[in-house]
């Protein structure tokens, strides 16, 4: 799919869009298990630096794959 998807747009809007999923996604998982968030500065740095590492990820995927092959990259 998201070979399909940057063949429509830029691999910036795409990630854009795919955070936007994973919000409503997460807001929908939050109210329908009742999920309460913890607090703790070491594990909410670590919660962040995953996220930004992910989407970095997501972002470099989607600009390979957008110029390449997706079974090279």
């Amino acid at each position: 799919m998201p070979k399909i998807t940057v063949r429509y747009m830029h691999p910036r809007s795409a990630v854009l869009y795919e955070i936007v999923g994973g919000l409503v996604f997460g807001a929908v998982a939050v109210g329908l298990f009742r999920f309460r968030i913890e607090h703790h500065p070491v594990g909410t740095v670590l919660g962040l630096i995953t996220g930004t590492i992910g989407f970095l990820g997501a972002f470099a995927f989607l600009q390979a794959i957008s110029t390449g092959k997706v079974s090279l990259v």
